[in-house]
């Protein structure tokens, strides 16, 4: 698989500096889960350098995690889902300055393209206990979630700042999130030997995400992201 790496994340180090910048503009929660997300992406990007992307997409996500969580401590994958959704949409209406677009766009061909056309990040793939007949209809299924996936990202990328990126995000998302499933349930092997390519493409591709995530964050002080879970407590 040929990845695309003509945009490249902000630094770590660079993001640092910008929340350091920033720090006095925001509320205490929003500068929680912006110590949290930096502080897993830093161990991500470790992990990415060492080519350990199955570690690299845990980190990634459970940064990406700490950005969107709200108290739910009945931990409902229904309402995870919810929030990730309630949060790429918030971000996509203040990302004025197309950056999203700009960060996908070079990234299609190459990144984004694999992971659309990748039948193991379908959820209707793995549906189990199925006929023949029902396997034929589970396959079509997924095929057709699959074009439509590529219809209208493609569609929305090529129209650069006159889409909304919002349908983007959660196309990406939704298979992202089956992928996450898969590794953080034990559904998938350390370091296995087979479908690598869809852990490697959702971990670069959270790598471009996560830092634009965490600058519109940045520059929208005004924009409170609500109380983190867990709040740390002085013994």
């Amino acid at each position: 698989m040929e990845l695309d790496e003509s945009v490249q994340p902000i630094p770590v180090s660079d993001l640092r500096a910008l929340i350091d910048e920033w720090q006095s503009e925001h509320s205490a929660d929003n500068q929680l889960r912006l110590r949290r997300c930096v502080s897993w992406l830093e161990n991500a990007h470790r992990h990415s350098q060492s080519f350990d992307f199955d570690s690299s997409f845990v980190f990634h996500w459970i940064s990406f995690n700490s950005m969107y969580a709200l108290p739910n401590f009945e931990e409902e994958e229904s309402s995870d889902v919810t929030q990730y959704k309630t949060f790429l949409t918030n971000i996509a209406k203040l990302d004025t300055q197309d950056t999203i677009n700009s960060i996908l766009r070079p990234m299609y061909g190459g990144t984004v393209n694999p992971l659309l056309g990748n039948k193991f990040v379908y959820s209707t793939y793995w549906k189990n206990d199925f006929d023949d007949t029902e396997r034929k209809q589970v396959n079509h299924t997924w095929e057709e979630f699959r074009n439509r996936n590529v219809q209208q990202i493609t569609r929305a990328i090529s129209q650069g700042r006159q889409s909304n990126p919002t349908v983007v995000l959660h196309r990406i998302f939704d298979l992202l999130y089956s992928l996450r499933n898969q590794l953080f349930h034990g559904s998938s092997t350390y370091f296995g030997s087979l479908n690598r390519e869809q852990v490697q493409t959702g971990a670069v591709i959270l790598s471009k995400l996560i830092p634009c995530f965490i600058e519109i964050i940045l520059t929208h002080p005004e924009i409170e992201w609500g109380t983190p879970p867990f709040p740390p407590h002085n013994q």
